[in-house]
């Protein structure tokens, strides 16, 4: 089986996660007739956990975990406060707080979660390493056998 390359795969998370980003601003002022209906808040929530593990995944380190949500944090401001054509997409509203709120707490949770299954991956991995005997003519009891 083909697999693609690490650099690739991070390049095109990184590209879904402006896009993603960049939709999650524009639709965050979205109205179903007169009821608000923040709609970039709950893409945030589906989608984050989603980019960090496969993240994660090209680039098992704690950057990887990290990059997704600076990057989404990044685009938001930058585009929010320099729109297209001068235009500010971040208004003083409770939609942009809302937004700006759920989208660091759900990278930080996802950063966190990410962080610890390393973690533990890595202490499993040493825990294995520490209990196999490294010559197989040596027993658990350090005597050849």
């Amino acid at each position: 089986m083909n697999r693609v390359p690490a650099g690739a795969q991070l390049t095109v998370l990184m590209v879904v996660t402006v896009l993603l980003a960049v939709l999650e601003l524009m639709f965050q002022f979205t109205y179903l007739g007169p009821v608000p209906l923040p709609i970039g808040a709950l893409v945030i929530v589906l989608t984050m956990p989603w980019l960090v593990r496969t993240t994660v995944d090209a680039w098992p380190t704690t950057a990887g975990a990290a990059l997704v949500p600076v990057v989404w944090f990044l685009v938001t401001v930058v585009f929010g406060l320099l729109g297209p054509g001068g235009d500010t997409l971040l208004v003083a509203a409770w939609q942009t707080l809302l937004l700006l709120v759920v989208g660091v707490l759900t990278g930080l949770f996802c950063f966190r979660r990410n962080v610890d299954r390393m973690i533990a991956a890595a202490a499993a991995a040493r825990e294995e390493r520490s209990t196999r005997p490294s010559d197989p003519r040596i027993g658990n009891a350090g005597r050849a056998t």
